[in-house]
């Protein structure tokens, strides 16, 4: 991740504890930048889904052939043809996904993604999937 780091996630809680404005990192306004130049294109369900996944419950994850799949209270996200790094992706059962960044590498997405593991001792993980398309069920 280049904009939402973990770093990010920690500087964003010192600054609700604190309210220091000099504390706030300006990831949201860095990103939108980038987010701006390849929005147009971006489907709909790829450009509503930081909307849609922000601070929710991973109920589980899979995949079949090269669809890689995310649940979440009745919400099902389909990563089709996706290749994701060996070992980047335990168990996500019971995570909080807190922010995601998407790029544009070689006619492909590829898809940051930054969890909260409550079940890994309250650890922060990133996973990055690429793929050729994304649903939203």
């Amino acid at each position: 991740m280049k904009y939402f780091t973990k770093q990010w996630y920690c500087d964003i809680r010192s600054f609700k504890k604190s309210g220091d404005h000099n504390l706030f990192p300006h990831a949201e306004d860095d990103y939108g930048k980038h987010y701006r130049q390849i929005e147009p294109y971006l489907s709909d369900d790829i450009k509503t889904t930081d909307v849609v996944m922000h601070d929710r419950k991973i109920e589980g994850s899979g995949s079949t052939g090269k669809d890689y799949y995310i649940y979440s209270a009745g919400i099902k996200l389909t990563f089709v043809n996706a290749e994701i790094p060996e070992g980047s992706i335990d168990a996500l059962g019971g995570a909080y996904w807190l922010r995601s960044e998407i790029y544009m590498r070689q006619n492909r997405y590829e898809m940051h993604i930054l969890f909260y593991l409550v079940n890994c001792e309250s650890e922060l993980a990133e996973i990055v999937i690429a793929f050729d398309e994304m649903m939203i069920n």
